[in-house]
């Protein structure tokens, strides 16, 4: 299943890593948070689900013609229009 993440923050980060242990994820970050990803990896600490390095794929925006099956959209509600 292709989930997109919108966006890489702790809640977006951390359902999107673990749904990345069974499926293809691919996170929405910006700026030095993207950066830190795409270099070291997202570093989940969890007392649920334990440590580890995320194997999403992180991204300023998807592939043009990408399909996702399930979006998370995790943002602050500040930073909708709505």
């Amino acid at each position: 299943m292709n989930v997109l993440v919108m966006a890489a923050g702790a809640v977006g980060g951390y359902f999107g890593s673990v749904m990345a242990e069974k499926h293809d994820v691919v996170l929405i970050a910006r700026n030095e948070h993207l950066k830190a990803i795409q270099e070291k990896g997202l570093q989940v600490q969890s007392k649920t689900s334990g440590n580890f390095i995320s194997r999403a794929t992180a991204v300023a925006k998807p592939e043009e013609g990408y399909v996702a099956d399930i979006v998370l959209y995790c943002v602050k509600a500040y930073h909708n229009d709505s």
